[in-house]
Formats: C-alpha cells, sequence, structure tokens
C-alpha cells in the first residue's frame, strides 16, 4: 500500500470515449479497490468509478450542467463518512455534460438533483463518487464559464446569467 487515498479528477475527455488510458485507468482502479485505499471520483472520476463498478453513462438526456447549483442529499448520506452533518440541500460547483444515467447495483445514492446523480459510495468499500466540483472556487468556474461562452450559447445556455449566478460554496470546500 503505497498510497493513503486517490482522488480522481475531472478530464476533457468523456469515459465512454475510446481512448487506450482510460481504458489502462479503469483496470488499474479496479486494481486498486481491492487494497482498501480510499477512492474519491470527482466528475469524469465520479462517471469512471460508476462505469467500472456496472453504471452506465452517457451525454446527459437533460443537457450539461454548469455553474452553482443545488444538490439534495439522500437519507442514505446522514450517516456516510463524507456527508454526514451537511444540510440537506447543498450548493456546488457544477460543470460537465455526461452524467451517471444508471448507478452500479451495489451503490448507494447520497445526492442528486434535477440532472440525476450527483454523489454515490460503493457499498461496503471506501469508494465514493461526486459529480460535483468541491475543488473548484467561484473564480476558477467563472472563468471556465468565459472560457466556455461560444460553447455554451451554441447549446442555448445564456453564459452571461450563468456567470452572474455563480457563488461561493462554504459546506464543500
Amino acid at each position: 500500500k503505497d498510497a493513503d487515498g486517490i482522488i480522481i479528477t475531472g478530464s476533457s475527455k468523456e469515459v465512454y470515449d475510446n481512448e487506450l488510458w482510460i481504458k489502462n485507468l479503469k483496470k488499474t482502479i479496479l486494481k486498486l479497490s481491492g487494497q482498501n485505499i480510499p477512492i474519491l471520483g470527482v466528475c469524469f472520476g465520479h462517471q469512471l468509478l460508476a462505469e467500472i463498478y456496472g453504471g452506465k453513462v452517457t451525454k446527459n438526456p437533460k443537457g450539461r450542467e454548469i455553474g452553482t447549483c443545488t444538490i439534495s442529499l439522500a437519507k442514505d448520506a446522514k450517516n456516510d463518512e463524507l456527508f454526514s452533518g451537511l444540510s440537506k440541500n447543498l450548493l456546488v460547483q457544477e460543470s460537465h455534460i455526461s452524467s451517471v444515467v444508471r448507478l452500479p447495483k451495489e451503490a448507494m445514492l447520497l445526492a442528486k438533483n434535477k440532472f440525476g446523480n450527483q454523489a454515490f459510495r460503493i457499498a461496503n468499500k471506501c469508494i465514493w463518487g461526486v459529480q460535483f466540483h468541491p475543488e473548484v472556487t467561484p473564480k476558477i468556474l467563472k472563468k471556465v464559464i468565459h472560457f466556455r461562452k461560444n460553447l455554451l450559447e451554441n447549446e442555448g445556455i445564456d453564459s452571461t446569467e450563468v456567470y452572474k449566478k455563480v457563488k461561493n460554496t462554504p459546506s464543500v470546500v
């Protein structure tokens, strides 16, 4: 055991992209998950963990989710190490177009919103996935929105409105 924990972050690629490095990462994470090392998947990492354990990831049928958004904790979250003690509704930073549309059978839903699954834990393992970005500050998210302005506008998203509504997310940072 050479690591105290593993964090799988976001990516400009999608977990269903047919790329060798993604296939290799899946194999590596599956091997490491048997060593009882805590693993946290963020955005792409969340989706990757869901797929590794039998869930399904697709382009979100509800479209892109970006900005400061509200998620609601599920009942299992109150007893979870990462979510216990937090409010039922949390503000989080989001930026993704794909999502987990079907959780793995052994996953416990921990949070959701109108765009779908926002957090889960693989039962009896120290493996969590969060769709949102706890590491992203309002300043960073505003840069992302500015950088993706044309893309967002082409998707019918008012980037100026999203930009103006970015807030601090003190519960998750």
